[in-house]
């Protein structure tokens, strides 16, 4: 039987009668519902022989589609969407299914970057610490990582903290994506360089004295 504010909670079957709830998927084309239903962490499939099991967790639920689409997302699937997601009873099989309807849409890879705002560094600098080429397959968090870490990264290192990179990603045509990075560099950190200064080796004082010996000699 069904309970709205709970969950899901099945009564035990006889043996025979299989899962107590299967996870489908509508709508996929480019993964099976086997390699979907195994990113899904939490929301596992449930027997007859493990009813005390089988409480259904919306929290845990709505965490595996979450998965579902980063996976997505990370294969280039930037627009990839679960449009609904329902409890249905299957009366042929006496059992619970899970559908979840989804939007792959299309494939994205790169096609251009462009920079603008930057006077520290030149763009074949940039470029390098993007990682990212023309022609690759889009994953968001490579994207990210790429952006926020490695490109950000050489700004922070030169005590440019106050720094921001605005990438614009517009798609073009059918499968591609344009992405312009805006970057705003603002002032340049004096307590980044005092923190760094602080933590370099201070030469002692006996060092200091037998350096003054050696140049009188």
């Amino acid at each position: 039987f069904f309970h709205a504010d709970d969950g899901i909670r099945h009564q035990p079957r006889s043996r025979g009668l299989g899962d107590v709830y299967k996870r489908q998927f509508e709508g996929n084309n480019a993964f099976s519902d086997f390699r979907l239903r195994f990113k899904m962490k939490e929301t596992k499939r449930q027997r007859w022989y493990l009813f005390w099991r089988s409480t259904f967790d919306k929290k845990k639920y709505n965490e595996d589609l979450d998965l579902i689409q980063a996976f997505y997302k990370n294969k280039g699937y930037r627009d990839f969407k679960i449009l609904s997601d329902t409890v249905q009873f299957n009366p042929e099989r006496h059992r619970m299914d899970l559908v979840v309807n989804i939007e792959e849409g299309p494939r994205y890879k790169y096609r251009n970057f462009t920079w603008e705002g930057y006077t520290l560094f030149d763009k074949t600098v940039l470029n390098h610490a993007l990682t990212i080429q023309t022609g690759e397959i889009y994953s968001e968090e490579d994207f990210n990582l790429a952006v926020f870490d490695r490109v950000q990264g050489l700004y922070m290192d030169r005590g440019y903290i106050w720094s921001r990179i605005e990438p614009k990603i517009t798609p073009v045509g059918e499968d591609s994506l344009d992405v312009h990075f805006l970057i705003t560099e603002n002032h340049k950190s004096h307590e980044h360089f005092k923190e760094e200064e602080d933590k370099k080796p201070k030469k002692t004082v006996k060092s200091q004295k037998k350096s003054k010996k050696i140049r009188k000699k």
